[in-house]
């Protein structure tokens, strides 16, 4: 077969438009009845039927009819289309373009049947068989071309019209040939499958959607009387709601598919994933809603602390557009969770991962890799000096270059205590305090240099060669400066705070410990 260009089969209803469609599968149905074609299985055959024979199949006289006489759109305003045009065709059943037949009258079509109206010719780019203008597309059977608005929003499909729930969007089952069992099962599958994509509908923050979410929801969570609390605390947002069943864990999975496609900002869960000694059976299905589409999409703050999480929890919500502030203290949570978090670096600006022991320096990548962070929470972690002085220098970088960038960290106690007791802050000459210098000291100079170190930390050996002893204090010297940055980042909130109570004192003369 010649693959460069596309084959035409000029028979095919696909390929040629113009052929009308009961024309298509009349004579189909004449050349199968008349002769089977060669590729039609036989009697005992395995292979499957071809689709000319399922089609043919697939199809009665009774829906031939139906097409036949087929509705078709008001024309009597189309211009070029008169009142005398108006005529019922019929088709005539060959390979050719159908035509109207002659002699055919209104009184001759079989009883309950109306008129088919003459159809006018149709724009460039449609098909004729298709008896309406495309969704977004202009009518061409429309005479005040004013009236007309163009509108590029996507609408939700619609299957069925009509319902009795006033929740979500009207549905009514309509006679496809099934049984009603069947029609109202097509119904519900339908609805679910939209409910999955669209979430279901909320409605607005309206009195009457309002009573109509609290209704559904006192159905959710029976035996609390929720309407009647909601009611009496005059909950009018979907914030409002969200927040009073935060308090006592009802955040349920039920609930969050209800509230996922609402405009809520705030989001605390720590109650509603609280284990309870084994009876929160329903908590592992919370955070898998987050992850469904079109879910939380105005969210902006989560709290899942005191939760006990896996680092797999994190692909759930690490993809929440607008999510800027997550709280994940005490939930158990190691190093990989931080890192799935590395997709919300965006928009993430404050962290709270507080409390999690198998958090340790190795993190450190995963931080810098959030550009907005702007408050950090490492109390109580494996974090240690080590990683403190990368992330220190990574926030002296930033401030350079951005004099608005701030940052506010909580650091374990332990690094506290080491910023409080081991360095001599602001050495007095003939002192040195940069590492450059240090080649140039002579061995008496390099002798007061470390045993003014060694006042402080008592591990610091003073004597040696003249070598060791520079190697010693240039190491001694960098470290201070990377120790430095880091009491800078920890402590430039203190600092701020006590020159506001006018507490600040002459920085040459301070010594670490004194803060």
């Amino acid at each position: 077969m010649p693959y460069e260009q596309p084959l035409i089969d000029e028979r095919n209803p696909f390929y040629c438009p113009a052929l009308d469609a009961l024309a298509f599968l009349q004579s189909l149905r004449h050349e199968l009845h008349a002769a089977p074609p060669p590729y039609s299985h036989s009697p005992g055959d395995h292979q499957l039927p071809s689709f000319a024979e399922c089609l043919d199949k697939s199809l009665d006289e009774a829906e031939l009819h139906e097409l036949l006489y087929r509705a078709v759109p008001r024309v009597l305003d189309s211009p070029g289309v008169s009142q005398t045009s108006l005529s019922f065709s019929g088709f005539v059943c060959d390979h050719s373009t159908p035509v109207p037949r002659r002699g055919f009258h209104l009184q001759d079509a079989p009883p309950g049947v109306k008129a088919k109206r003459k159809r006018p010719a149709s724009p460039p780019g449609t098909f004729s068989d298709l008896l309406a203008p495309p969704k977004r597309e202009k009518s061409y059977q429309s005479v005040n071309e004013g009236s007309f608005e163009l509108s590029a929003r996507g609408e939700k499909l619609r299957y069925f019209s009509g319902s009795v729930d006033a929740l979500y969007s009207p549905y009514a089952p309509r006679n496809y040939g099934y049984s009603d069992a069947d029609t109202f099962e097509l119904e519900r599958r339908i609805r679910v499958l939209e409910d999955e994509l669209y979430g279901p509908p909320v409605g607005a923050e309206t009195p009457r959607s309002m009573n109509a979410l609290t209704t559904r929801l006192d159905t959710l969570l029976p035996g609390i009387r929720l309407k009647e609390r909601l009611q009496a605390l005059k909950a009018d947002s979907h914030q409002h709601i969200a927040n009073i069943l935060a308090v006592d864990g009802h955040l349920n999975a039920h609930v969050l598919e209800i509230l996922r496609v609402s405009e809520i900002d705030c989001l605390d869960l720590t109650a509603s994933l609280m284990d309870a000694e084994g009876l929160n059976l329903g908590a592992k299905e919370l955070l898998p809603v987050f992850s469904k589409p079109n879910s939380f999409l105005f969210l902006s703050e989560l709290s899942l602390s005191d939760a006990s999480l896996q680092d797999f929890d994190m692909t759930y919500i690490h993809h929440l557009p607008r999510l800027s502030r997550l709280w994940l203290s005490n939930t158990g949570i190691s190093n990989e969770a931080v890192y799935h978090l590395v997709a919300l670096r965006r928009t993430l600006s404050e962290l709270d991962i507080a409390l999690n022991a198998a958090i340790d320096d190795d993190v450190i990548s995963a931080l810098l890799a959030l550009p907005k962070l702007s408050y950090l929470s490492v109390f109580d972690t494996g974090v240690r000096m080590p990683g403190l002085r990368r992330l220190a220098k990574c926030v002296a970088d930033r401030s350079d270059s951005d004099a608005h960038y701030t940052f506010e960290i909580e650091v374990p106690r332990e690094c506290e205590e080491y910023l409080d007791s081991t360095y001599m802050l602001h050495p007095a000459p003939p002192l040195i305090a940069h590492p450059a210098a240090c080649t140039d000291l002579s061995v008496p100079a390099l002798r007061r240099n470390l045993a003014a170190h060694a006042a402080f930390d008592a591990q610091i050996v003073v004597g040696g060669s003249r070598q060791e002893m520079v190697e010693r204090l240039e190491r001694i010297l960098t470290m201070r400066e990377e120790d430095l940055r880091v009491r800078e980042m920890v402590w430039c909130a203190v600092g701020d705070a006590r020159k506001e109570v006018g507490l600040e004192e002459d920085k040459g003369s301070v010594e670490v410990g004194e803060l």
